[in-house]
């Protein structure tokens, strides 16, 4: 299975009910567009997103399409070194089979802020539902929020399911500790938790960051180990 095929499984199986029969590692049946939005949380500190959906062609600014909406969303958070365009093949993987994705382009450094990125990328996605002149009005399925991310913004992720009660699930990608803790701010996350990590991983220890994490979740919750690759094999390139 490819890597957004299995991030894909991960996702649906904690956040949707799906057909083991479903070959997730192909592209799914929708064509895929992107764009960025402007994201403004009451912090006043605007940043940009990607956001991946579901479309009427393939392409940058392609048409929404509406037929099979509303969409689940998942919010994606890119790693310490990296940027959100690093991982647009997972991106473009999940939206190919119906869900939004938004992926906040900021720096990985500062966890607490970014985990609040995460959430108002909801937030955002809830006010563009709303309105009418959006391209986006009514394809939001506010009822089933998912977040993912990589490294830090896995730690991130983790931190901003434990403060926001809209997530349904998280899959983390070879987490780190973060500040504040993501090891113990998962204690607090009720709700299903996927770990991911690569056997041969150097730079995110699973010793120190993956398997204390997951010792602290709170059932159900599963963890996986990936044969061959290190911490690249999560991101483009």
């Amino acid at each position: 299975m490819t890597r957004g095929g299995f991030v894909l499984f991960c996702l649906i199986s904690l956040l949707l009910p799906h057909s083991d029969s479903v070959d997730m590692s192909a592209p799914g049946p929708f064509q895929v567009g992107w764009q960025k939005m402007m994201m403004k949380p009451p912090s006043g500190l605007e940043f940009d997103a990607i956001i991946v959906y579901p479309s009427t062609e393939v392409g940058w600014q392609a048409v929404p399409d509406p037929s099979n909406g509303p969409y689940p969303v998942i919010v994606f958070g890119h790693g310490y070194s990296t940027e959100a365009d690093s991982y647009m093949s997972t991106l473009q993987h999940l939206a190919s089979w119906g869900y939004i994705v938004a992926a906040p382009e900021v720096p990985a450094l500062h966890h607490l802020r970014y985990a609040n990125e995460m959430s108002t990328c909801f937030t955002h996605l809830e006010k563009v539902n709303a309105d009418p002149h959006s391209p986006l009005y009514g394809l939001i399925d506010h009822k089933h929020y998912g977040i993912f991310g990589h490294t830090a913004g896995a730690g991130a992720a983790i931190v901003a399911a434990a403060k926001d009660p809209r997530i349904r699930c998280v899959v983390a990608l070879a987490p780190v500790d973060t500040m504040p803790s993501s090891i113990l701010t998962i204690k607090k996350v009720h709700v299903p938790v996927n770990i991911i990590v690569a056997k041969d991983d150097w730079l995110a220890s699973a010793d120190k960051n993956a398997v204390p994490i997951y010792k602290n979740a709170h059932a159900p919750k599963q963890f996986h180990i990936l044969s061959g690759g290190g911490n690249a094999y999560f991101y483009d390139g």
